[in-house]
């Protein structure tokens, strides 16, 4: 029996082992092509390339430089591409290309060393696609049940793609899965409540999941198509973000099993981690175009932000709930009486909030009191030892107590299992609660205890189910399963009994009206909404998709920072001075500050931080795009004092540019004058003077405390809401010429490392003179440039032949092969960057330059 145990085991170790993201091979619907990180070489190719493009044989192709089989257009589209830091760590679809009278969808992603080029042959995208995902989410939009979300979500995306079986997949704790919503054709075998053990989706299947959002297969039967090597002896290609990954043969008998031949997988997740699966099944081949698979990609996103808000409130009410019942408990005992004498008298009710049949207060390993049906003093002794290591960071459910075989425990009475918390961090001092045996039906898919094993490349493996019919099974000796409700009530009592500890009944009287309230609905629920609500508002008063995306990002930024301010015990009352240094801080860095900030230590209360960090935040922004901030001559005087009972605040800008009043009101102004004294029922006023913008707010005293924050903590050198450059390091200024936003965005962060103090990005040859021009005149000239020789519509010859000019050095970039432009002949031996560039090498070019 221990043999067959062990061999078991060893099987289940083999299949999690198994490398499924270098299987060697693809699916036929699709075709790869993989380049050197610089994009020069064909290293790899898949067997069937002469199914998508009119290329040489496979043989033929490897070696050659890439636009030996792919046009230049999207070589250049590939090098702009990779230059961007996204595709490490997810494909990146292109679109649809004509290439040698095809058309093929494109996508590529990057490895540590190589770059992995995907086609597959365009299909017919389902009229309406983006209509269908955005309707989707309107209707799960008005719903705030877990359980109908997901039913909502299996049905209607069933109904958007015609698959014969659409089911919602959710993961248990220790890795087995669930079908806990289902929608399918009426000849179709049901599947919904069944479960299936963690093996059924090893943990690295699990990973990959994570990471790619979407699995396809579009036929089980379709044979694997082999990717060919340069160099043979080198590593299989990691295929890990691959749309067209060939799967495990183990999951293909799995599914044939099934009667399954197209599936794709869509991921749900919740708080960063893999909640479950959208699982859909057809029993004839299927490909959902590519066009409909970036909506799901995205409705994947957002189902998955909403479904989490869902559980978070569904979390917060049960938690408000227990804080209640809490309080009432608590408060009915005497304020002289010993907080663990009251913890004794609480434990029936205790009991009652867990569903849990008795419970024992343990210090030291001995019981101090008891309540209700428990195990003798020695196994529960026992038990908390055994549990003292995980008890240090999280509580301990056990559904088997039977299971952890002590050997020093007889029996366990007519307990079957526990949970276990810790109640104090100074002592050993634990509260567990019990729960007697509940025999219970639990239905699985197919039967999880018949194990084949067979013996393969990799040693013994399991060998996948061949009846997927529902199978009983009588669970014994275990007690009901301690859920996520539980979990969350069990975390609310050893809160409220930690904070008894410290502060006796005090802390509770303070904290019993608006704690909970409060923080808790403050921090879950309106922080979701001040989101919706600033995604919102910026659109309507964004100019465009790129404006409306960099606000929202940047807005974001600075509610993040506040809400890492607001949280934690610690920083209830976080610095003004703080909140002010973080956002001000490049400018106080500077040799010159230009910066003045002053005011006593005042703390403010963390529900108004959020708020008074994005009026900040604006302010900000303003001064350093329109305002005092925006030119080194400007100036700005930060000054905050006692008045009238509360605190004035006064933001005064001065020797910028001349001062103009916008002509229309916008989300941001509209955020400093109303936010402050709509919300919190203090005062704003905002006046757009000829010398400089200037900001004043009353802050109510019930907001503010006049003195120095327990805790202090340094300034982080490089601050959340605006990148800087160390002051150490200044270089000067650059020019940048690049006509793609995202690309030039990286360029500017790779040279905020290397130290320069101003970078100028132009789009066009037009922007770019302008910008050398207005540097010539101002007798602070460019130390160097960088210029991408194909603008949409021009060259940058015309802009290097100014820099020359002016004596400025500079560097070419480029996503072409060089060898192909024609460049003028006083320009032919300046030095050129192939696309996607690296800090490496830019610091490399600047040093034979500039002497970097």
């Amino acid at each position: 029996m221990n043999d067959l145990a062990s061999l078991h085991q060893l099987a289940l170790s083999n299949c999690s082992k198994e490398p499924i993201h270098i299987p060697g091979a693809i699916q036929s619907f699709g075709a790869v092509i993989a380049a050197d990180d610089a994009l020069e070489c064909i290293t790899h190719v898949s067997e069937n390339i002469r199914l998508f493009l009119h290329a040489p044989a496979p043989d033929d192709i490897l070696g050659q430089p890439l636009e030996a089989v792919l046009t230049g257009e999207l070589v250049h589209d590939l090098r702009n591409v990779c230059g961007l830091p996204s595709v490490l760590s997810q494909c990146e679809r292109l679109g649809s290309y004509d290439v040698c009278g095809q058309s093929v969808e494109v996508s590529v992603y990057r490895t540590s060393t190589r770059v992995v080029i995907e086609l597959e042959r365009c299909l017919a995208a389902r009229s309406r696609t983006s209509a269908s995902v955005i309707q989707v989410k309107a209707m799960i939009e008005q719903l705030d049940n877990p359980s109908e979300i997901l039913s909502m979500a299996v049905q209607e995306l069933r109904n958007r793609t015609g698959c014969d079986r659409v089911m919602a997949y959710r993961f248990a704790a220790d890795g087995a899965g669930e079908v806990v919503a289902e929608a399918r054709s009426n000849d179709m075998e049901p599947f919904l409540g069944l479960r299936y053990p963690a093996s059924d989706i090893p943990d690295q299947a699990k990973a990959l999941a994570q990471k790619t959002t979407i699995r396809v297969i579009e036929d089980v039967s379709s044979p694997a198509v082999l990717v060919l090597a340069l160099d043979p002896a080198e590593p299989q290609l990691d295929l890990s973000l691959a749309l067209t990954r060939r799967p495990s043969p183990i999951h293909i008998e799995y599914l044939n099993n099934m009667g399954v031949a197209a599936t794709t997988t869509v991921a749900i997740t919740v708080s960063g981690k893999l909640w479950g699966l959208f699982a859909f099944h057809h029993r004839q081949s299927k490909l959902l175009s590519a066009d409909f698979r970036s909506m799901l990609a995205l409705f994947s996103q957002l189902f998955s932000l909403r479904f989490q808000q869902v559980l978070a409130e569904e979390q917060f009410h049960d938690r408000k709930r227990t804080a209640s019942s809490l309080y009432h408990i608590v408060s009915s005992q005497s304020l002289d009486t010993d907080w663990k004498l009251t913890v004794a008298a609480a434990l029936p009710q205790l009991c009652q909030l867990l569903l849990a049949q008795g419970a024992a207060i343990v210090q030291n390993g001995s019981i101090l009191e008891a309540y209700g049906s428990i195990p003798t003093p020695a196994s529960v002794s026992a038990l908390v030892a055994h549990s003292q290591g995980p008890l240090e960071t999280d509580i301990v459910t056990l559904e088997s107590l039977a299971e952890l075989a002590l050997p020093e425990v007889a029996g366990w009475g007519e307990c079957a299992g526990a949970l276990l918390l810790s109640l104090t961090a100074d002592e050993p001092l634990y509260l567990v609660f019990f729960r007697g045996e509940v025999a219970r039906e639990i239905l699985w898919g197919g039967n999880p205890e018949k194990k084949e094993i067979q013996y393969g490349a990799f040693g013994p493996r399991l060998v996948p189910r061949a009846s997927f019919e529902a199978y009983k099974e009588m669970v014994e000796g275990r007690c009901t399963p301690w859920n996520r409700h539980n979990v969350a009530t069990a975390l609310e009592i050893r809160t409220e009994l930690f904070r008894l500890s410290e502060s006796r009944m005090q802390l509770f009287q303070q904290r019993q009206q608006n704690l909970l309230i409060s923080e808790l609905n403050h921090r879950v629920r309106n922080i979701l909404a001040l989101i919706r609500s600033i995604a919102r508002q910026t659109g309507e008063s964004a100019d465009s998709l790129t404006d409306y995306t960099q606000s929202l990002e940047r807005r974001i930024v600075a509610l993040a920072t506040a809400h890492d301010f607001g949280s934690g015990h610690a920083l209830e009352w976080p610095a003004i001075r703080r909140l002010l240094t973080i956002e001000l801080q490049p400018y106080l860095a500077e040799a010159d500050p230009r910066v003045t900030l002053i005011g006593p230590d005042v703390g403010f209360k963390a529900s108004f931080v959020p708020t008074f960090v994005l009026v900040l935040h604006e302010l900000v922004s303003n001064a350093a795009k329109y305002g005092s901030l925006s030119v080194m001559s400007g100036r700005l005087t930060v000054r905050w004092f006692v008045q009238a009972g509360g605190l004035s605040f006064q933001w005064k800008e001065s020797n910028g540019p001349t001062v103009v009043a916008p002509q229309r009101r916008g989300f941001g102004r509209d955020l400093i004058e109303r936010s402050i004294a709509y919300e919190f029922e203090g005062e704003s006023t905002l006046s757009f003077d000829a010398d400089g913008v200037c900001a004043t707010f009353w802050i109510p005293s019930s907001l503010v405390r006049w003195k120095k924050p327990l805790l202090v903590e340094p300034v982080p050198d490089m601050p959340r809401s605006v990148e800087t450059v160390p002051a150490k390091q200044v270089l000067g200024s650059v020019l940048v010429v690049e006509d793609n936003m995202l690309l030039a965005m990286e360029m500017e962060r790779c040279l905020q490392q290397l130290g320069f103090e101003q970078i100028d990005a132009a789009p066009n040859v037009a922007r770019a003179i302008a910008l050398i021009e207005k540097m010539q005149t101002q007798q602070t000239p460019y130390r160097v440039g960088i210029l991408d020789i194909e603008l949409k519509k021009e060259t940058s010859f015309e802009i290097a032949i100014a820099l020359q000019t002016h004596k400025i050095p500079f560097v070419f970039v480029t996503g072409y092969d060089s060898k192909h432009l024609e460049v003028p002949a006083s320009l032919k031996d300046m030095p050129r960057l192939q696309k996607p560039i690296d800090l490496v090498a830019l610091e490399k070019v600047f040093q034979t330059l500039i002497d970097l």
